[in-house]
């Protein structure tokens, strides 16, 4: 079962052709994205996802975040292990999706979790999930 409704997502935009700088959220009803941050947040992400090159290289991170009390109150003890599982069928999405559109993408499973709160703006009691880092491959010379 994937329920993806506890899940919001924040996308940090370092390089991407026809968006400005900084940090945007993603409205699932509207679907619309908009920009929370005006910053570029490149050496932050990149401290972040612990020192990975991936976190420093990106063109746009993905962020999906969950709200741990309402996880709670709908899933009871285990919902901090669904809301990984949802997060990670998000990401695969994300992944087959970048894939076909030869861009490079990852997964990012280690990182510093009050950073990302600070960065996002998020409250305590939500916390981040999955991380997803994308950007145009490099070119073979």
């Amino acid at each position: 079962y994937f329920d993806a409704s506890l899940i919001e997502t924040f996308i940090a935009v370092n390089d991407v052709d026809g968006l400005e700088e900084g940090c945007y959220f993603y409205s699932k009803e509207g679907r619309y994205l908009r920009q929370i941050r005006f910053k570029n947040f490149r050496e932050e992400i990149h401290y972040l996802c612990l020192g990975q090159e991936l976190g420093y290289k990106a063109s746009a991170v993905i962020f999906h975040t969950a709200d741990l009390s309402k996880a709670v109150y709908k899933y009871g003890e285990r919902a901090y292990r669904y809301l990984h599982l949802d997060a990670g069928h998000i990401g695969q999405r994300i992944n087959l999706a970048a894939v076909n559109l030869n861009i490079g993408v990852s997964g990012i499973g280690g990182f510093f979790d009050d950073q990302v709160n600070e960065i996002l703006g998020i409250p305590e009691h939500e916390a981040v999930v999955y991380i997803t880092t994308l950007g145009v491959p490099l070119k073979n010379t």
